[in-house]
């Protein structure tokens, strides 16, 4: 004996009425498609977890390349400024010498 036929023996002993046993029998096939519904949300919510989990890996990286760059950015920045202002103690060393 299946599983339905043993749930409507098991009803018919309980003094469950045909419509009852008919309501059932309609629920088995839905309760399955619910119980596979139910699978698909959860494997569909493990994959946006792990499609988060991704984008998240990726955006750590991405900051990771922007901080580095930026860091020599900073280093170029200073050279930069201590170039300039060698550059102007120059100047106006040569143009005191000349006009003064």
């Amino acid at each position: 004996m299946d599983i339905l036929c043993r749930s409507k023996v098991a009803s018919v002993a309980a003094g469950c009425s045909r419509a009852e046993l008919d309501l059932q029998s309609r629920a088995a096939p839905v309760s399955g498609a619910a119980k596979i519904d139910w699978q698909a949300a959860q494997f569909q919510d493990k994959d946006q977890r792990n499609a988060v989990i991704q984008d998240v890996a990726l955006t750590y990286a991405e900051l990771a390349k922007w901080e580095a760059r930026l860091a020599r950015l900073q280093d170029y920045e200073a050279e930069a400024r201590k170039l300039e202002q060698a550059v102007t103690a120059r100047l106006q060393e040569a143009w005191t010498a000349r006009w003064t």
